[in-house]
């Protein structure tokens, strides 16, 4: 897998800016606090770079180009949502990608990333399960790892048009439904 410049930018400054509205949102308001900043930095890295790369993996493994690009207009006005009024849109860009795709192809694209939150929400879950050996702060990080890629499952699985689950619920609803319910569960009542 390699990246071009632009999309070493693109994906660092949405990384940045997703990082930015958990805290803001999470500690309602900014605070220019180093290791809140770190752990947020590190778990939205593995939940959002992860999932985009995943995007991105199975659309070349299909032999089509495909870069992240960050859509600026909407991470600003995210940045200022979450920032004023503590509620955002977690979609910071995407995975474009070209090739004559099929259906089948397009939809195990769409479904790569929420699977891949989805699995790092129930690894995750796994070694919380060992609670009692693990030291406090990295059972925080683990908790913290845990809530947003659940958050991160769920927010990408909605049926709206520019997420993954517009696409997905056309051409596989029910793996739609099962993953959804899945990160349903993890967000929600977990």
């Amino acid at each position: 897998m390699t990246f071009s410049p632009r999309e070493q930018v693109d994906i660092l400054k949405a990384w940045l800016a997703l990082t930015l509205m958990f805290v803001f949102v999470v500690h309602r308001g900014f605070t220019f606090n180093p290791q809140i900043i770190g752990k947020y930095f590190f778990v939205i890295g593995l939940g959002f770079v992860l999932h985009e790369l995943a995007h991105k993996l199975v659309a070349q493994r299909y032999g089509f180009w495909a870069e992240f690009r960050s859509d600026d207009r909407l991470l600003m006005m995210s940045l200022a949502m979450a920032y004023l009024t503590g509620f955002f849109f977690a979609a910071p860009g995407a995975v474009w990608w070209h090739g004559p795709a099929s259906q089948k192809e397009a939809g195990m694209i769409s479904l790569a990333g929420p699977v891949t939150n989805i699995a790092i929400a129930f690894m995750c879950l796994g070694v919380i399960s060992l609670a009692g050996t693990l030291p406090p702060a990295l059972l925080n990080l683990l908790r913290l790892s845990f809530q947003i890629n659940a958050f991160l499952a769920f927010f990408n699985l909605l049926p709206i048009f520019v997420l993954d689950g517009a696409k997905i619920i056309k051409i596989y609803p029910i793996a739609w439904g099962v993953c959804i319910a899945t990160a349903g569960f993890l967000a929600f009542l977990i």
